[in-house]
């Protein structure tokens, strides 16, 4: 989901919520007094407060996932930035004719750093643009990392006295690649279409249930407004969350960014 469409998201929720609980306002408005008896009213009540627990559950559960997913995808961009920047060191010290694999290694981070954050400025050099957003499997981007590593193999040949520093070079390689595709596997939402819907229908039988217990006046309107806007701002926060890469909590591009930077250096 992108950013807008997870605000729309909440924005729907908000409003059915809203439809929820004017239903059961009305519903209450229709039923005779029989219906509307203390028994019955405390009967609803302790149905409705058991609903109540349940969706505290459960949004509780899925925002705390929704963190730790955000979190460990934070964590795999940072490992990986880390990685990128041990291996242009390494790079480093082999000398003038590592440059070529540097600037692919260069050229992938910066076609990362450009689709995966497309509303920050992209960075400088040539490397490809107009790529999909996100990580992902990209031909490109994969290109660029095995024409890298067929350089580091070469070099093996023409520098054998450097066998151990390029055994290493080498080592970090496959250890980027580990951490680029624990990104690809990670760098996605979580939480189930079909499950989400569920929850959405939970939270508006609440709603109703609200309204059935509820009395008709100003306070009663303002206090289940103020509800909703709260429940969808939840929700919006835990979409926002389980799809860390988008939206205006994603992930901080700094890590890669930092390692660009050191990548530039002279």
């Amino acid at each position: 989901m992108g950013g807008m469409q997870q605000l729309g998201e909440a924005a729907l929720a908000f409003c059915l919520f809203l439809v929820a609980g004017v239903a059961g306002l009305s519903l209450r408005a229709r039923l005779s007094e029989r219906h509307l008896n203390r028994d019955t009213q405390d009967f609803v009540r302790l149905v409705v407060s058991a609903l109540v627990t349940f969706l505290a559950i459960v949004l509780g559960l899925l925002t705390a996932s929704s963190k730790s997913h955000y979190d460990e995808i934070s964590d795999s961009y940072r490992r990986m930035a880390a990685e990128l920047t041990i291996l242009d060191s390494q790079l480093r010290l082999v000398g003038d004719d590592s440059m070529p694999a540097r600037a692919q290694i260069r050229a992938y981070l910066a076609a990362v750093i450009a689709s995966t954050w497309s509303n920050e400025p992209a960075p400088s050099g040539n490397y490809p643009r107009g790529l999909a957003p996100g990580q992902g499997e990209s031909a490109a981007l994969t290109s660029l990392l095995r024409i890298a590593e067929t350089q580091i193999l070469a070099l093996r040949k023409q520098h054998p006295q450097q066998a151990d520093l390029l055994s290493v070079v080498l080592s970090h390689f496959s250890a980027l690649s580990d951490a680029r595709w624990h990104v690809i596997e990670t760098d996605h939402p979580t939480i189930p279409q079909a499950f989400y819907i569920l929850m959405l229908f939970w939270t508006a039988l609440m709603f109703v249930g609200f309204g059935l217990c509820a009395p008709h006046n100003r306070v009663v309107a303002v206090t289940v407004l103020i509800c909703a806007l709260s429940l969808a701002s939840v929700i919006y926060v835990m979409l926002e969350l389980d799809d860390p890469s988008k939206g205006l909590i994603a992930i901080s591009s700094n890590p890669l960014r930092a390692a660009l930077a050191d990548m530039d250096r002279t």
